[in-house]
């Protein structure tokens, strides 16, 4: 939903000199927006400059410019300029760059757009205004202002409202395929069946939050939380699937208040990381059943592609290398080949502080209840001959970028960051520029939580982070392995205030089903 206006010149007469040979005639119409698609905060802002050279000349045009703004008209704390784009990027370039500087303009190029990103630092006040002006030999030749004060820009968010947002980072590597101590009772006993159930469960608390329960359809009865969780341990999620279509999402008669607003954030990884994004509302439950079916869908890539890439988007997407005979290798024994092996959690959690700073710098952000949950079942670990550490199986010390999606940031992930020995030691690796990644990402993610703690007065109920930690059936200590990971070098409370827990498998109820 992108809002624009337009902004001419100034209305006063200006003194022009006559046209001047191998020059052209400057003119500059502003436009503005807020709102900006691709973008989620609420504090961006854009401000656009299109410039007309009239005629288009044969030699190359240079111009001095100056950005200006009225400091009276900005947010109270300031804000910050991102970027300044050109539109043809090949006809102009900068010279010297920054909120004064100069441009070169190709020969022949009729005109350009002059693009400033900025986000405000507190709100938008709506009144935001940014002035551009252009000049030859130290003489100006076009000035125009361009403002949002024709937009809605500055709108209050409810008072009423306390939306929920739902992190879920969902492990889907290959090893998810092996058994769990707390599905030996169940039909089907690996760790995907565990994590489709801990992660529907974490959905029901999210959206009882924000006011809404699951119902059986026909009955104005809301299931409670207890309720709910003895149909997980008793449901497999084969069963799940069939029982949530006679199960409807309705809003909670017993709820004080007005039902919220649910988002729900979905990052799975395993050898790439991939995101998702759903909401639902009052008026959209329905949705909600949807969301569902898609937490318990979440299969390994394995299992939908076999032992081939064919048909893989996310693998041709990425341009991640073609197959090697040791990526198609399978042991004796093994459910999967190395095609899909790997657990790119770096990425995941790179990807979860990307999402977190941009609500922490939304305007509603004090409005959010947050909850974060994880489940993972081992160590974040990739290929060997896909990271940068060396040892057996690794071929180089430079590792394969595998990015995330544009909506996680789109970073580059060149290594595993932190990996473990069997016997719960860690060593920290450098990404492909020299980088400890793990380490930079851990600051940036606890600097991102606490902010959104900060913003409420009672942190540790608007922010709730859990770790279901699985694995325990394999050789590795990973008691070690998760009180080192999870206890020292990810998720830190200590100064945000906000809820923090780590579970493993036996703490779980026994599913059936």
């Amino acid at each position: 939903d992108t809002r624009g206006a337009k902004a001419s010149l100034a209305d006063e007469e200006l003194d022009c000199d006559p046209a001047i040979p191998g020059r052209s005639d400057v003119s500059i119409v502003a436009d503005s927006a807020c709102e900006l698609e691709g973008t989620l905060s609420d504090k961006d802002a854009r401000f656009s400059f299109m410039v007309s050279l009239d005629p288009a000349v044969e030699t190359e045009q240079r111009f001095d410019y100056v950005l200006s703004a009225e400091v009276e008209r900005l947010s109270d704390q300031g804000y910050v300029v991102n970027s300044i784009v050109f539109d043809p990027v090949d006809a102009v370039r900068f010279d010297e760059v920054g909120e004064s500087g100069s441009i070169t303009v190709d020969p022949g190029a009729s005109g350009f757009t002059f693009t400033v990103n900025a986000t405000a630092n507190d709100v938008l006040t709506g009144d935001e205004a940014l002035s551009l002006q252009l000049l030859q030999e130290g003489k100006s030749v076009a000035e125009a202002t361009s403002s949002l004060s024709d937009l809605n820009c500055s709108e209050e968010p409810d008072a009423d409202a306390n939306d929920v947002a739902l992190y879920l980072l969902m492990d889907n590597s290959t090893s998810m395929l092996l058994p769990d101590p707390s599905t030996d009772q169940a039909e089907q006993k690996d760790r995907l069946e565990g994590q489709d159930r801990v992660s529907l469960y974490a959905f029901e608390q999210a959206i009882s939050k924000a006011g809404y329960g699951f119902s059986r359809q026909g009955e104005d009865v809301v299931l409670t939380s207890e309720q709910f969780r003895d149909a997980l341990i008793n449901n497999g999620t084969d069963s799940i699937r069939d029982v949530l279509d006679g199960f409807e999402v309705v809003v909670d008669p017993d709820f004080e208040g007005k039902a919220k607003d649910v988002s729900v954030n979905l990052i799975t990884y395993g050898y790439a990381v991939d995101y998702g994004q759903l909401s639902f509302d009052h008026q959209s439950t329905e949705q909600a059943i949807n969301i569902a079916k898609t937490i318990v869908d979440v299969e390994t890539p394995d299992q939908t592609y076999g032992n081939s890439i064919k048909d893989n988007t996310i693998w041709t997407g990425r341009d991640l290398p073609d197959p090697e005979q040791k990526d198609l290798f399978q042991g004796q024994g093994r459910f999967s080949s190395n095609l899909y092996s790997g657990t790119e959690m770096l990425g995941a959690l790179q990807g979860l502080e990307h999402l977190l700073s941009a609500q922490a710098k939304s305007r509603d952000a004090d409005e959010l209840t947050t909850l974060v949950s994880m489940v993972t079942d081992g160590r974040p670990e990739r290929r060997a001959w896909w990271d940068t550490r060396t040892g057996a199986g690794s071929d180089s010390i430079t590792g394969v970028s595998v990015p995330l999606p544009d909506a996680l940031g789109g970073d580059s992930i060149t290594t595993s960051g932190l990996i473990y020995d069997a016997d719960g030691n860690n060593t920290f690796l450098e990404n492909n520029r020299g980088q400890k990644q793990w380490k930079q990402m851990q600051r940036q993610l606890n600097k991102a939580l606490d902010s959104i703690a900060a913003r409420s007065d009672n942190p540790a109920e608007a922010l709730q982070v859990e770790v279901m930690a699985m694995g325990e059936s394999s050789d590795a200590n990973f008691p070690a392995i998760y009180a080192d990971l999870f206890g020292e070098r990810t998720f830190d409370n200590s100064k945000g205030g906000w809820s923090y827990e780590v579970f493993n498998s036996f703490s779980l109820p026994d599913f059936l089903g």
